[in-house]
């Protein structure tokens, strides 16, 4: 081959590009342009994202890597529900006390569409990791600290605690086997940069594979929780796969 030849049907991708524009979202506050997209309508449109299991993002705003278009949905709500939801969860938001107690709600939920993006187990896992560190993090801020105790009780946790912690607080269903799996598996990536007893970037073993869906589907379940949104399909077993679950409100 010369010099400079050109190889047909090589040309690379762009990395960023723009998606069409399908909606339109209307706030009736006074906010300028760059303030609204950063605060509540990045919380709306990365809600979405969230719960109908996509990447969402505005019109004239980049797009990098992967957008799911077909992704399965592991929830079915009516429309009243998802009313319900979005209305209980702005409300949630826009009383937090700090823009830093909102910007991190907003990276859970932008972060979490991210999981799509990535094709390695090992990269998704560590992102949802990221996610649930987040979670963590926002739930000792906003329920950390009882009136009765001086100390935040989830800071007590140490790390490989944490999921269970999560779990226990937020009423979760939790198998302390998948646990321990998880909690080896980033322990192993973060410390020694083994995935899986192996290379990242190479085959991924089962636990691997399972555990970097498990993770994500964890999170679908914690994120209502720290909202505030209790319903059954938080207590459903995030370890299953395959199956549909109702996300209506409880009535109780």
């Amino acid at each position: 081959m010369e010099s400079g030849e050109k190889i047909p049907k090589s040309q690379r991708p762009s990395f960023l590009y723009r998606i069409p524009c399908s909606h339109k979202l209307s706030f009736s506050i006074s906010c300028n342009k760059g303030d609204i997209r950063r605060g509540p309508a990045a919380f709306i449109v990365h809600l979405l994202a969230y719960l109908f299991d996509t990447r969402l993002d505005f019109f004239d705003w980049q797009m990098d890597g992967r957008i799911p278009t077909n992704s399965p949905l592991y929830i079915h709500f009516s429309h009243k529900t998802l009313e319900h939801f979005l209305s209980h969860s702005f409300r949630f938001w826009n009383v937090l006390d700090s823009d830093c107690c909102k910007n991190l709600m907003v990276n859970i939920l932008y972060m979490h569409s991210r999981a799509h993006l990535y094709e390695w187990d090992w990269e998704k896992f560590t992102v949802a990791y990221f996610v649930l560190d987040g979670i963590y993090k926002l739930s000792d801020i906003l329920y950390g600290k009882p009136k009765n105790r001086s100390a935040s009780f989830l800071k007590k946790a140490r790390h490989k605690d944490r999921i269970i912690t999560l779990c226990e607080y937020y009423d979760l269903a939790f198998d302390q086997t998948i646990i321990a799996e998880i909690v080896n598996l980033r322990n192993n990536l973060f410390h020694e940069t083994l995935w899986d007893n192996s290379r990242p970037c190479s085959k991924s073993g089962e636990s691997g594979v399972r555990n970097s869906r498990n993770i994500i589907k964890l999170n679908q379940r914690l994120i209502p929780a720290l909202i505030g949104y209790q319903n059954s399909f938080i207590q459903s077993k995030w370890w299953k796969f395959g199956i549909t679950f109702p996300f209506e409100k409880d009535k109780r």
